[in-house]
C-alpha cells in the first residue's frame, strides 16, 4: 500500500491538511487517554472525530464527563436510545471541527426504560409504515 504521501503527490495542500489533522489528534488523545483511555478516532482534513466507549455510565457522569468539560471548555448533549446512553459534544479548536461521542451500556444498576407517548411517526422505507413513538428513561438503583 502507498504511504499518504504518495497517494497525494501533487496535492500538497490536501497532503499539508491531513497532516496538521494528524498532529491535532494526537493532542487530542493524549489529553483524553489518561480521563478514559478505550477512545477511536477518525481522521478527515478538516474534521476529526473521536468515539468514546465507557463501562460505567454512573463513573462518568460523576467524575470523567466533568474533566472531560473543563478540560477543553465543553458542554453536553444527552441521548437515551433502546440500549445505550450517549454524550455529544464539539469543538472548534486548532483549525479544525473536533466531535466527541460519548457511549455507555447501562450497569446492572442502572437499567433504560421505554416509555410509550401515544404519539405514532411516520417512517419511509420502501412504503410509509406508522410506528409508535417513545421515551427513553433511565432508572438507577441506589446500591
Amino acid at each position: 500500500m502507498k504511504s499518504l504521501k504518495e497517494r497525494l503527490k501533487g496535492r500538497k495542500k490536501d497532503y499539508a491538511r491531513i497532516v496538521a489533522s494528524e498532529y491535532v489528534a494526537e493532542i487530542i488523545i493524549e489529553k483524553i487517554t489518561p480521563i478514559l483511555p478505550d477512545i477511536n478516532v477518525i481522521i478527515y482534513p478538516d474534521n476529526i472525530y473521536v468515539y468514546i466507549s465507557v463501562k460505567d455510565i454512573e463513573d462518568f457522569e460523576e467524575s470523567s464527563i466533568s474533566e472531560l468539560s473543563s478540560l477543553f471548555d465543553l458542554k453536553w448533549d444527552r441521548s437515551i436510545e433502546k440500549d445505550t446512553i450517549s454524550y455529544y459534544s464539539y469543538m472548534n479548536k486548532y483549525k479544525r471541527i473536533i466531535s466527541l461521542t460519548v457511549s455507555a451500556k447501562p450497569t446492572d444498576s442502572c437499567k433504560i426504560i421505554r416509555i410509550p407517548t401515544g404519539k405514532t411517526k411516520q417512517v419511509t422505507k420502501t412504503i410509509i409504515v406508522e410506528e409508535a413513538e417513545f421515551e427513553y428513561l433511565v432508572e438507577c438503583s441506589d446500591d
